[in-house]
Parts: structure tokens; sequence; C-alpha cells
């Protein structure tokens, strides 16, 4: 339970991020196209494609936050 909790905080201060930066940083149907790339992965049973997609996914979303990190350094402030 408190590693999924961890998650979810995260994952609410990612969807933010996001949101206020996808037209810019990390267009829509990027997003769209990495999802599908892991629920082909899942449904195929395929767990090494399945890591790829999700190392690639993630990947995306650390560039994405060095991004507007940079861009939007005030939210990133304490």
């Amino acid at each position: 339970p408190m590693a999924w909790q961890t998650v979810e905080n995260i994952k609410a201060m990612m969807d933010r991020v996001r949101y206020l930066t996808l037209e810019d940083v990390s267009p829509p149907e990027d997003l769209v196209k990495q999802h599908e790339k892991i629920l082909i992965a899942l449904e195929n049973h395929d767990p090494e494609l399945a890591a790829q997609a999700l190392h690639e996914h993630l990947s995306a979303i650390l560039q994405t936050i060095t991004i507007v990190s940079q861009q939007k350094n005030e939210w990133f402030v304490n």
C-alpha cells in the first residue's frame, strides 16, 4: 500500500506537469503511442518488450521533467 501511494503521489505531480506542457514538450500523440506499445507488449505476454516500452516511456517523462524544470523553474521550488 505504501508503494502504491508513493506512485500515485508522483503520478499526480507528473500529470500536472504534463497537462501544463502537453503541446510544447510532450505531445499527446507521442504519449498515446508510448502507452500503446506498453499495452501491446502486455497483451502479447512479452515481458522484454513490456520492459523496453516502459523504460522508453519513463525516460520520456524524465526528459519532460528536465525540459520543464529548465523552462519553469518556479514550478519546482519547494
